[in-house]
């Protein structure tokens, strides 16, 4: 995985291709996004974000846990719900220990 330094580039639309698409936030790296369909498993869709992204895995709780509330806002039958924008991902972090 290369890096790729974009200054300020704006979020890139909505992959067409997913039922839902979200920006990210993360340090140093503008214009990420995070996509999946319907049904999708929210460790599976964090999972293929930071391996396609290069980030860390010490950040996939953060990113699961995020795709799990966006998950439970889109799929439950509306509501109007105010859309709850990018996820942010701290700049300083620590890993999560995955006790379960």
């Amino acid at each position: 995985g290369g890096e790729v330094s974009m200054g300020g580039a704006p979020p890139p639309p909505p992959n067409p291709n997913f039922d839902f698409s979200f920006p990210v936030e993360f340090p140093g790296r503008p214009g990420l996004q995070i996509n999946w369909n319907r049904g999708d498993d929210a460790n599976v869709v964090a999972l293929n974000f930071c391996d396609e992204n290069g980030i860390p895995r010490n950040q996939l709780g953060d990113v699961v846990v995020f795709v799990q509330n966006a998950m439970g806002q889109v799929s439950g039958g509306g509501g109007g719900g105010g859309g709850g924008g990018a996820m942010v991902i701290p700049s300083s972090f620590r890993p999560n220990s995955m006790a379960s």
